[in-house]
């Protein structure tokens, strides 16, 4: 060593941590708020798509799917098409037939509506 802080791997090493810096003050510059990049809109809770994902992913783990297809095409039981909000709320809570009751506590009101956008959506595509 030449006591300057060199040693034969010092030029190499701060190349590297020159182009580091480099391209991190790059990326800075480039992510920052003056890039013209408009950045996309982050989907909430309340979103619709959200919502319906969410009420497709519901109806799957509360075992609808089991009975009434992923789709709620029909399968073991009825076919779930475009049906209102107070009529899926009836069905649900009294389990008429073999199908099983589902109570608030079991099923949660904002579940049930993102079930009941779920089924809007698949409903349309019959």
């Amino acid at each position: 060593m030449d006591g300057k802080g060199g040693g034969a791997g010092a030029p190499a090493l701060r190349r590297i941590v020159f182009g580091a810096l480099l391209a991190a003050g790059l990326l800075a510059a480039a992510c920052g708020s003056g890039s013209g990049v408009r950045d996309a809109p982050t989907p909430t809770p309340t979103t619709p798509s959200v919502n319906v994902v969410i009420g497709a992913f519901v109806f799957d783990t509360h075992g609808c799917a089991a009975c009434h297809g992923n789709r709620a095409q029909g399968s073991v039981a009825p076919r779930l098409g475009k049906i209102d909000r107070k009529g899926l709320e009836r069905i649900v809570r009294t389990g008429p037939g073999m199908m099983p009751t589902y109570s608030e506590e079991t099923l949660p009101d904002d579940q049930l509506e993102q079930i009941y956008l779920f089924l809007q959506v698949v409903g349309e595509d019959r």
